[in-house]
């Protein structure tokens, strides 16, 4: 209702007590959101990838990290890419 009132997005910090009595327990999941705007501002798109791996254990989670991490260092033009995009030197 804030946001709506002020026509400004309103960001909600919840503590971490809030956030597990308020919700329910899920395991880890990665959600990536792309969005295209037309001149105006508005939205014309949105796109949703969710990746919803359960991992059965830490070490798991660290492999798959590694994995990633590897694959990503065999391809040096991705690297170069994400640091040429003018998000990466925001503060």
């Amino acid at each position: 209702l804030l946001a709506k009132a002020t026509g400004r997005p309103v960001k909600v910090l919840w503590s971490r007590e809030e956030e597990f009595a308020r919700d329910a327990v899920r395991p880890l999941s990665f959600s990536r959101f792309r969005a295209a705007l037309d001149r105006a501002g508005q939205p014309t798109a949105l796109g949703n990838w969710l990746g919803d791996r359960i991992f059965a254990s830490y070490d798991d989670i660290v492999d798959r990290c590694c994995d990633a991490w590897n694959r990503l260092i065999d391809q040096p033009w991705k690297i170069m890419s994400l640091g040429l995009r003018p998000w990466a030197y925001r503060l």
